[in-house]
């Protein structure tokens, strides 16, 4: 699944690394935290840099495992600008159980079980899929 988001960022802030790939971003900065550095890093968001945010969870199955993804994300008490959960487990036409604040996005695996992508995008974002990147081969 790819997705243009439409506002630029130069610092990104990963707590698990994932692959993103960025155009012309050639100030790109990444850093990963456990959970007591994050928290203390950043419980006050006032580093004052611009940032981008985001974190990755293997779900395996997003609907049996959402309050653990939930009862992970709470606590740390920063709005992650994306969260992206991989291994969805969604069928054809399922989507993302609603998480206040996110709209959301997925790619589900269709005539096989298993797999799936989805992606969790702050509501202060404007983004579209990109149709023309996606192909069922790579589902």
């Amino acid at each position: 699944m790819f997705l243009k988001l439409v506002k630029p960022y130069l610092v990104m802030t990963v707590l698990i690394p994932i692959l993103f790939f960025f155009q012309n971003c050639s100030n790109l900065q990444t850093k990963s935290y456990d959970i007591d550095e994050f928290v203390n890093r950043f419980k006050d968001d006032s580093a004052g840099e611009a940032t981008f945010s985001c974190i990755h969870f293997n779900s395996r199955s997003v609907h049996t495992n959402f309050d653990q993804i939930s009862a992970f994300v709470n606590p740390l008490e920063f709005d992650f600008d994306v969260i992206g959960p991989s291994e969805t487990w969604l069928k054809d036409t399922d989507n993302l159980p609603n998480m206040p604040g996110y709209n959301s996005v997925c790619s589900n695996r269709c005539e096989k079980s298993g797999g799936g992508v989805g992606l969790y995008v702050r509501n202060s974002y404007s983004f579209f899929k990109r149709q023309d990147l996606v192909s069922d081969e790579t589902l």
